[in-house]
């Protein structure tokens, strides 16, 4: 595997170490953006631009694979100035353990082909691991056929079956195994313009093993694991608010669906779900009514609603999602020095949040074409809700605020805290 000779025409800030913390923080804050399906507006993004060194946006970029490779999980190597690509795993382990994780490359920030990762392992006891990494433009390793990503000890091989996670780190090793079943599927028209998702597979066998310090030996994970690649090389894509996802994470019915709320109010929904039978399952994908209940206040700035309930109703799916207990809630600028973390915020426009949710569902799937031989579903199960928020919602786009009293222990559980502090 070789390093790909793209300039660096900017130097590290302080040495390496400092550079790759402070670079994780932007390539977080990029994520952000890039879960909401959006970078920044194009006023913003020139004033962006005109902070950074000289040269330090080419001005002729490698152009990746284009939009007829569809479904292909290689790298795209974008040219635009705030293009953004990412590579996102949430998995439920039988163990009752949690893993997401997210690989970003990105335009965004002093030089092109910067890269971070950022991912989180749970335990059935809920406490949290974290993992991150990032690194500029020339310090990273993506091979040839770009299906091989490495940034410093996070990487993430493509190349062949079944793909592979690693993170070597000194107080922690995660070493993962997935092999996709399917086709990957995508949405043909998902707002905003230019913004692509694929799901390169909706329920992916996973396994492998993880430690931390203070482990006399590696615990042994399986499970079942829901893969995404998405990307925008749009610079004039305006921002959106807040991405719903909801992941039933279950072999006997996988299913996966997404709700974008615009700053408008405007929403857009879409799933993917998984159908089998006698001749061999099939995905299908498409678009569906998708309620929300009870948008509630559930921290002291009503401006980050959540839902207490998802209702599902389209050809081919019925069903309900209760966003029961906490996971995990991650501010992406949370870990950046005070005064860094208002300076990005206030160049890019972002006050960014990332939740988690643990989600008990009822699913009815069947097949919504015509003379299909596969068979419909039933079931009950437990997923993860994951919603995402580019930037606090705006008041007149919500529900009336619930106030906490009366959703806060009813649906958090009881090993809850109130409210989210």
């Amino acid at each position: 595997m070789s390093r790909l000779p793209y300039p660096s025409p900017v130097q590290p800030l302080h040495g390496g170490a400092i550079g790759a913390f402070v670079y994780s923080g932007l390539g977080l804050v990029c994520a952000a953006g890039l879960f909401l399906l959006s970078p920044p507006g194009e006023g913003q993004a020139r004033r962006l631009l005109s902070l950074l060194p000289a040269g330090s946006v080419p001005g002729v970029a490698v152009q990746g694979p284009g939009a007829e490779e569809r479904g292909n999980p290689a790298a795209r190597l974008l040219s635009g100035e705030l293009a953004a690509e990412h590579w996102e795993l949430t998995a439920r382990f039988a163990s009752g353990h949690f893993l997401f994780v997210g690989f970003l490359m990105t335009n965004i920030g002093f030089g092109d082909r910067n890269a971070a990762v950022s991912g989180y392992v749970i335990e059935p006891n809920g406490k949290k691991h974290r993992f991150h990494n990032g690194r500029r433009e020339g310090e990273w390793i993506l091979s040839p056929d770009r299906l091989h990503i490495t940034v410093g000890a996070s990487q993430l091989d493509l190349s062949h079956m079944p793909y592979r996670l690693q993170v070597d780190k000194q107080g922690l090793r995660l070493h993962m195994r997935f092999r996709p079943q399917h086709r990957a599927v995508w949405a043909e028209e998902l707002a905003p313009p230019g913004y692509m998702l694929d799901v390169l597979d909706v329920a992916a066998p996973i396994e492998g093993t993880f430690w931390v310090r203070g482990m006399d030996q590696a615990v042994q994970l399986s499970g079942i694991a829901t893969f995404t690649h998405s990307w925008t090389n749009d610079l004039g894509a305006k921002p959106l608010w807040r991405r719903i996802e909801f992941f039933s994470l279950h072999d006997e019915c996988p299913f996966y669906a997404v709700d974008i709320t615009a700053p408008n109010g405007a929403r857009t929904h879409w799933t993917v779900r998984r159908l089998k039978g006698k001749e061999g399952d099939i995905d299908e994908s498409g678009a569906l009514t998708l309620s929300l209940t009870n948008e509630a206040m559930r921290s002291a700035d009503s401006r980050y609603p959540v839902p207490g309930l998802l209702s599902f109703d389209a050809a081919g799916t019925k069903g309900q999602v209760a966003l029961e207990s906490l996971v995990l809630r991650d501010d992406p600028l949370g870990r950046l020095p005070r005064l860094f973390r208002v300076f990005v915020s206030l160049l890019l426009n972002l006050r960014p949040l990332r939740i988690w949710v643990s989600s008990p569902f009822t699913l009815s799937l069947w097949s919504a074409g015509q003379g299909t031989a596969h068979d419909s579903v039933s079931c009950q199960g437990t997923g993860v809700t994951a919603i995402t928020f580019l930037n606090p919602m705006p008041l007149p786009q919500m529900e009336r605020p619930v106030r906490a009293s009366e959703v806060c222990g009813a649906h958090w559980g009881v090993d809850q805290p109130a409210c989210w502090p």
